[in-house]
């Protein structure tokens, strides 16, 4: 029997808050004592409403070109500590129409990145934030959360690039909520390659939902890790949350949110 989840285009959302933090992507890269932080304002970034109900529910930012990070904040000019080869990430809203009347029932969160860093003239450690997302709130909250973390030898084919995963709890990549509650942590093994290697994180099993025990209002995920001098470092990462539906609408929903992360 197929199940009364729709995906709503136009219809109307129920009540339901959205918005992201001020500033929608920060990447800071430390040399030794030199440290350059680049910013992206959620002012300066693309922002849509996707299924034209007046509300905004569609975040996005992309850079396909190299941007250097130099020292200091969003400096266009002295030392350069290290290098963006790219970067795009996303804040989205979705909504479901569970009950067939072309009304918005039930709404998604998604937050996802996609980037690749080249590390300076000495080993680089590189923070990576995402945008704060505030949300719903969503009750009994379900999330999923998933990530890589990968290293390229582009300084020289015999010489290894190294990755080192440098948060405090010694993993690479953590996922968070309502401030600064940890939802999932990734990345606790040194990534060494003479090419090229890396690291999955994923629920278990891949790609399901987990329920997070509390309402949840906002979330955000991090990177900290170091990368050998001149080689490159990338990552994915995906983690939507929403308030747990009936039983029947989630088995409808799994397939449509595994069909938009895979877009």
């Amino acid at each position: 029997m197929a199940s009364a989840v729709v995906l709503a285009a136009s219809a109307p959302h129920a009540n339901a808050a959205f918005s992201v933090s001020s500033e929608f992507l920060r990447v800071r890269a430390q040399v030794g004592a030199s440290v350059g932080v680049y910013t992206v304002p959620t002012s300066a970034v693309n922002i849509e409403d996707l299924d034209l109900d007046g509300n905004n529910d569609y975040y996005w930012y992309e850079s396909l070109i190299a941007i250097p990070v130099y020292e200091g904040l969003n400096q266009n000019s002295g030392n350069v500590v290290a290098q963006m080869a790219r970067i795009s990430a996303s804040a989205q809203q979705f909504g479901f129409d569970t009950d067939s009347d072309n009304v918005v029932d039930l709404n998604y969160w998604v937050l996802s990145m996609d980037f690749l860093v080249t590390g300076g003239a000495a080993t680089t450690q590189f923070d990576i934030w995402s945008p704060l997302a505030t949300i719903g709130p969503a009750g009994n909250a379900m999330a999923s959360n998933s990530g890589t973390l990968f290293g390229q030898d582009t300084n020289n084919a015999d010489d290894n690039v190294t990755v080192q995963p440098m948060l405090v709890s010694g993993y690479g990549y953590q996922s968070s909520y309502n401030g600064a509650s940890m939802f999932r942590e990734y990345f606790n093994s040194t990534i060494s390659s003479a090419t090229n290697a890396g690291l999955a994180g994923n629920m278990s099993p891949p790609d399901s939902f987990e329920a997070v025990g509390t309402t949840v209002t906002d979330f955000s995920f991090r990177y900290s890790f170091t990368v050998s001098p001149w080689d490159d470092a990338g990552g994915t990462s995906f983690y939507g949350v929403f308030p747990a539906p009936g039983s029947v609408a989630l088995l409808g929903m799994s397939g449509l949110l595994l069909a938009r992360r895979r877009r």
